[in-house]
């Protein structure tokens, strides 16, 4: 049930103008252990690594680490009887743990081509559509050429938003990157018109437009562009075969119910 499943790529034009961007990140210095599991084997100890990313995993009012995924994803390791915690920490530390430990998976990790030599891919977790977001009456999209360098973009380094935009033919010159950034800061930089153009997936639209608190018609989407991708458990290439095999049978079982 687990196959190949790799983005497919629109490319259109797009009408930008150039900005000054500044913003600032600040990377968090410890990780926080957002769940550890009560059941399993304690002979056995996972690590999954995440980072910051809502509605998929934010923190609550209580200051717990909540979110679809972790939900799914607790279930999921539960009925699979492996003990493991989860942390959220920066997003290139997490990569960087999941490829030195072999007792580390990383999650939600985008599976593209570059990647797919790199990482076991586990058990998917869900699908994705992005999108291109600007500020509506800002670009005409019959006039534009996005690989010009005239016109800014914004993603958080090491991530498939770069990824996407680098594939599609934006220029690194026009690619803004931050280490440590959150989505709803990249938005806030197009409503105020700081830089142009954001990806976001459809989910994650609906839900920053309820937490910024903003009328979704102010961003528009190039509508000749879209971007699938489906998300994973992953584990580096030595990470143990029979725990991958738990880890999909509890999977299985879970989603044939």
């Amino acid at each position: 049930m687990f196959k190949n499943l790799f983005p497919m790529i629109l490319l259109i034009s797009i009408q930008l103008y150039t900005t000054t961007v500044t913003v600032l990140a600040v990377e968090e210095t410890k990780p926080k252990v957002i769940y550890t599991s009560a059941s399993g084997s304690k002979s056995t100890q996972l690590t999954l690594v995440t980072n910051k990313n809502p509605p998929y995993i934010f923190t609550n009012n209580n200051g717990d680490i909540v979110g679809t995924l972790v939900d799914k994803l607790a279930t999921v390791m539960n009925q699979s009887d492996i003990s493991y915690q989860i942390q959220e920490i920066p997003w290139k530390r997490a990569l960087s743990a999941t490829k030195n430990k072999s007792n580390t998976l990383i999650f939600p990790l985008s599976r593209t081509p570059e990647r797919e030599k790199d990482y076991s891919w586990i058990i998917p977790l869900h699908h994705l559509n992005y999108k291109i977001y600007g500020l509506k009456g800002t670009f005409d999209e019959k006039l534009t050429d996005i690989t010009s360098g005239k016109y800014t973009f914004i993603c958080p380094e090491n991530t498939i938003h770069c990824s996407v935009l680098s594939n599609i033919g934006v220029p690194e010159s026009s690619m803004i990157k931050y280490a440590f950034i959150e989505p709803h800061q990249m938005i806030n930089m197009v409503l105020r018109q700081r830089v142009n153009f954001v990806l976001v997936s459809d989910q994650g639209s609906d839900y920053y437009s309820k937490l910024l608190n903003y009328d979704k018609s102010k961003l528009v989407h190039l509508k000749n562009y879209n971007f699938e991708v489906v998300e994973y458990l992953s584990g580096n290439l030595d990470f143990d075969p029979l725990l991958t095999k738990k880890i999909q049978t509890a999977f299985n079982s879970i989603s044939d119910k």
